[in-house]
């Protein structure tokens, strides 16, 4: 295959487009895509480079391919993750360390994607993470694994029959897209996490890019009107796409279609080259050598605008600039006196010596892993850092404990708490902010009687709104199912009492019916129409209301603030950031309940704030087990005062 310099210049486009999203930039939101558009761009090549052995030697040489793969990829890849962990451990504090050390090896094994999936990450939620942006080369290495062998083993089956290769390629490939796509709709649909990190839910995008392969392959060139329009055509999508999408898109599920398509269209045109097509863009020497460094600056930019903003201990758009221009010189540096000379050493020109330098590199690597979590294990033993360990794995983000399993007239099946024969029911309603006050509640249940009753699902609201959430997916589909499962669970029960917690939905976080973003004062109006909706519902049932305020969130991880010998004032918030929010959000809750229903509040804020801040920890108590989430410790303290509320609530309810 000839060499097409509109690819090198479409890399140097993508890896912009990363970068600036990476940055922060809020003009382009949406430059995540520029994963996708190198994702087509790998499945059109690769198979290029598959089929073109296959149909001219009748035999495709997986071990050489894998070895100029990894000759190609793994050099770098090794130096990013070797240099951030050691980075990392002297910047983080021990608490960190375990978890970088992880994604280390992770990421030196290309299953990083597996691993974000597996702990739950958001992508666009996981910011702290430095080698968070290696799951795409996961993808991509996973991809060369195994792409190669599904071709090979077609070429394998048509080599006495070679006029069948290209038809039952193209149907391989076909069913294996169309495979792809179905897991991808599905999961994404979801709000699964799985469906942004894994390799099946992506795969359709390198298949995309083989089937044009194949479509273009043998073909006349386009006609020059026409690959002119479509290059041009693709490039507008492209930066339309980077433009109006953004953290509340649905990824990949439909929307990836989008930069699919651009990146299609552009691969096409590039067939007939054109005078006036957008290779004159880009195949300038700018963005071709931007194209030549894209996988390093890739490699680099991540670590070193995270790093730079852990190091500082804080993150604005000047920082992540520097960072990602200093990474920029870098990756060119690396272009230059590692990536060229790897590639031409004569002592890697054959696979057996490629293999071992890998296996070396990552022998060395696990070895740095192992040290490091020997080290932390070590550190973690100061009484302190062990005390904020466990404040930050004891979060009660859902319920848990010893329950009694009760089956009720609909056929649901529920967990009650506290005493299960008592007449008084108490529901826990909300999302993880009322869950976190679970070890409160059970204690108040133990203490007063009643059978306690839990029905939170974190980020969704008790209240009928429909959130986008962050993380490529919209949390509307499950968060309808829960609020369904509620409402039944709220007339099988007939509670006596309904305790509500819920975050803070109002900042660019709550949709309009047409799915636009609501700005905040809209967002506030919205809150209190659905909670005024939900006081309905529960006047109607004639159960009584208590409202736990949402509490205030921190401007940084507190439980890291601290642990890296930071004082408390330095790791709390002012209280002038923090509490105007909180009283904006409680007088749109509590004036829409209030509408139609008699509720008590129990204020959480007095209990966290001075005149000045809003604690990270006070007394001897660490507030908070991350910058959002109230630490058990804290939530057990308060189980006097929250009690306070919820008994002269229910002694009003018997007196009325």
């Amino acid at each position: 295959m000839r060499f097409r310099e509109d690819i090198e210049g479409l890399r140097g486009v993508a890896v912009l487009l990363v970068v600036v999203f990476h940055v922060g930039w809020s003009g382009l939101e949406g430059g995540f895509i520029g994963v996708d558009v190198f994702f087509v761009i790998s499945g059109f090549l690769i198979s290029s480079q598959i089929v073109e052995q296959l149909e001219g030697e009748g035999r495709f040489r997986i071990g050489t391919f894998w070895s100029r793969r990894l000759k190609r990829l793994m050099p770098l890849l090794a130096i990013t993750v070797l240099v951030t962990l050691v980075v990392s451990v002297m910047i983080y504090s021990p608490l960190f360390w375990g978890q970088v050390a992880r994604e280390s090896l992770s990421s030196i094994l290309y299953v990083s994607n597996v691993q974000f999936a597996r702990d739950n990450s958001y992508y666009f939620q996981s910011g702290t993470s430095p080698l968070l942006h290696t799951w795409s080369l996961s993808v991509e290495e996973q991809f060369y694994v195994g792409w190669p062998l599904i071709l090979a083993a077609v070429g394998v089956l048509t080599r006495k029959h070679r006029r069948l290769l290209r038809p039952l390629l193209f149907a391989t490939i076909s069913a294996v897209t169309v495979a792809s796509i179905v897991v991808s709709l599905l999961l994404t649909r979801r709000g699964s996490p799985w469906a942004f990190f894994i390799s099946p839910s992506r795969a359709w995008e390198f298949g995309i890019g083989a089937l044009l392969m194949l479509a273009l392959r043998g073909r006349a060139p386009a006609r020059a009107v026409l690959a002119g329009v479509a290059g041009w055509l693709g490039l507008i999508v492209l930066l339309a796409a980077g433009t109006i999408f953004d953290s509340t898109t649905e990824m990949p599920g439909t929307a990836a279609w989008v930069p699919v398509i651009g990146t299609s269209l552009i691969l096409f045109a590039g067939t007939a080259s054109p005078k006036f097509g957008v290779g004159v863009l880009l195949g300038c020497r700018p963005m071709m050598w931007l194209g030549r460094v894209s996988y390093g600056w890739y490699l680099f930019h991540w670590p070193a605008i995270v790093l730079a903003a852990a190091a500082l201990q804080r993150s604005s758009l000047t920082v992540s600039v520097v960072a990602a221009t200093v990474s920029l010189g870098l990756a060119a540096a690396a272009h230059v006196f590692v990536e060229r000379p790897v590639r031409h050493q004569a002592r890697l020109a054959r696979p057996i010596p490629v293999f071992a330098a890998t296996a070396l590199s990552i022998l060395l690597i696990a070895g740095c892993v192992s040290l490091v979590q020997r080290a932390a294990a070590d550190r973690l033993k100061d009484p302190y850092l062990s005390m904020l360990l466990d404040t930050r794995e004891r979060r009660t983000l859902w319920p848990t404990g010893e329950c009694k399993d009760e089956v009720l007239a609909s056929g649901q099946t529920v967990c009650v708490y506290g005493l299960p024969t008592s007449e008084v029911t108490v529901l826990l309603l909300g999302d993880s902010h009322a869950a976190q006050w679970f070890p409160a509640m059970t204690a108040i249940a133990d203490s007063q009687g009643f059978r306690l009753v839990v029905s939170t699902r974190g980020g969704c609201p008790a209240f009928d709104v429909a959130v986008m959430k962050t993380g490529g997916s919209t949390a509307s589909v499950e968060c309808r199912k829960f609020r369904l499962e509620s409402r039944q669970l709220l007339k099988d029960l007939q509670p006596t009492l309904v305790v509500l917690g819920n975050a803070d939905y109002t900042s660019r976080l709550l949709s309009a019916p047409d799915g636009d973003l609501l700005g905040r004062e809209d967002a506030l109006s919205a809150w209190g129409a659905a909670a005024s909706q939900l006081g309905g519902e529960l006047a109607d049932l004639g159960a009584a209301v208590s409202v736990i305020e949402n509490n205030p969130t921190q401007e940084r991880d507190p439980i890291e603030c601290l642990a890296r010998g930071n004082s408390i004032s330095v790791c709390s918030t002012p209280a002038a950031h923090a509490l105007p929010f909180l009283h904006e959000l409680a007088e749109s809750e509590q004036a829409g309940l209030q509408t139609q229903v008699k509720i008590s509040v129990f204020h959480v804020a007095p209990l966290m704030c001075d005149d000045q801040l809003c604690l990270a920890e006070r007394d001897g108590v660490v507030n908070y087990s991350d910058a959002d989430h109230l630490s058990v410790q804290f939530v057990e303290a308060q189980t006097a005062e929250l009690d306070a509320v919820i008994r002269s609530t229910l002694e009003r309810l018997v007196d009325g």
